[in-house]
């Protein structure tokens, strides 16, 4: 059962990036900013009890163009997220 503080809290989180969505531009004509970068890949990783996946997908078409699989390293959960995204 949520309550009403649960409700509130929820509805202010902010809304999930989207790679594909434009990002605010720089203060300062010459500066960079990640808006001014084009998006190509984005990475998902997801460390669960046995396994650690991770999958390379393309932003423009949104499909997958590479995953792995690699044991979780439950002393030190970045070496498994390392060798996984490095695999994929």
């Amino acid at each position: 059962m949520t309550s009403q503080a649960d409700t509130a809290a929820a509805s202010n989180a902010p809304d999930p990036i989207d790679p594909l969505e434009p990002l605010e531009q720089p203060d300062q004509p010459g500066q960079t900013s990640p808006a001014t970068r084009h998006v190509r890949y984005v990475m998902g990783v997801d460390t669960g009890g046995t396994c650690t996946d991770a999958v390379l997908v393309d932003a423009a078409t949104r499909r997958v163009v590479a995953s792995a699989k690699r044991p979780t390293t439950h002393h030190d959960l970045g070496r498994g997220m390392a060798g996984a995204m490095a695999a994929a």
